[in-house]
């Protein structure tokens, strides 16, 4: 198999389980919205809460 081929399989796959990882994610993030519980962010080494009255803070 030439290594473009390869490549182009490797990226195929890592989009597969990049959006795999995303829906992981939001279903987590509106789970955490209906039992009323705050997501936590860092960003730039500040903390946010993303309170479950969709309210960032």
């Amino acid at each position: 198999m030439s290594s473009r081929i390869e490549r182009v399989e490797i990226y195929r796959e890592a989009l597969q389980i990049l959006r795999i990882a995303n829906r992981a994610v939001r279903d987590a993030r509106m789970e955490s919205h209906r039992l009323n519980v705050p997501n936590v962010y860092s960003r730039n080494k500040k903390i946010y809460y993303d309170l479950p009255d969709r309210q960032v803070c």
